[in-house]
């Protein structure tokens, strides 16, 4: 199981990351995002800290084709990179429109989706459902139905993602049932001692934690 780190805008964070052996990076591009880092940050990023070895993603919302296009184009460059994936937050487009750009991605979702519809999908690699809709659905007892419903709307190489918030316990019995395949966390104030300036520590004794809850669930369904 992958810890992916969202909202990442510097190389300090980048280094910090991969000093815990993470590998997983999500790179935001929705204008109206805190953690919106312009095109020429991410290049420099890719160009001195980001290797073949890297998953990243770029993270787009209401964007039309031409600007993900364009983004994706000058952000590749010339780089033999293949694990460069979009993402896409609040989908009210049709699963065409995501299709379209022929290549894998992952997709937000929440309690109220209509998961049936996840079949259409045809480049669907992950879906990501955020901790405050699992909460919500816990609260009215519908957590196991709704993953339970969602797994069988998913084909085997699709898999299910949970973005958690930093003040987020992990719920590693939900972990230990279904295919959830990695746990997601967006840099935002509770882990920034100012304004876009990141507490490394907090930051990895978080994510340190993390990887314990983790490291526990796959344990415990091994045996």
């Amino acid at each position: 199981m992958n810890i992916r780190i969202g909202g990442v805008y510097n190389c300090d964070i980048i280094q910090s990351l991969k000093k815990l052996d993470l590998n997983h990076f999500k790179f935001d591009l929705r204008p109206r995002s805190l953690n919106f880092t312009q095109i020429s940050n991410i290049e420099e990023i890719f160009k001195n800290y980001i290797h073949s070895t890297d998953h990243v993603t770029l993270c787009f919302e209401d964007d039309n084709e031409l600007t993900i296009n364009e983004s994706l184009k000058r952000i590749k460059g010339d780089l033999s990179f293949e694990d460069i994936y979009l993402e896409f937050y609040n989908p009210l487009k049709a699963c065409e429109f995501y299709d379209s750009f022929n290549g894998p991605y992952y997709l937000h979702i929440n309690s109220n989706f209509d998961l049936k519809s996840l079949r259409k999908y045809k480049f669907l690699k992950c879906v990501v459902l955020h901790s405050r809709d699992i909460e919500q659905l816990i609260n009215f007892n519908q957590i196991h139905d709704f993953l339970r419903t969602l797994e069988e709307n998913l084909n085997e190489d699709q898999s299910i993602e949970f973005q958690m918030t930093w003040e987020d316990e992990v719920n590693s019995s939900l972990l230990n049932f279904y295919n959830v395949d990695s746990l997601s966390l967006d840099i935002d104030s509770k882990i920034e001692s100012s304004f876009r300036n990141v507490d490394q520590d907090l930051m990895n004794s978080i994510i340190t934690q993390n990887k314990k809850y983790i490291g526990d669930s796959v344990e415990n369904i091994a045996n």
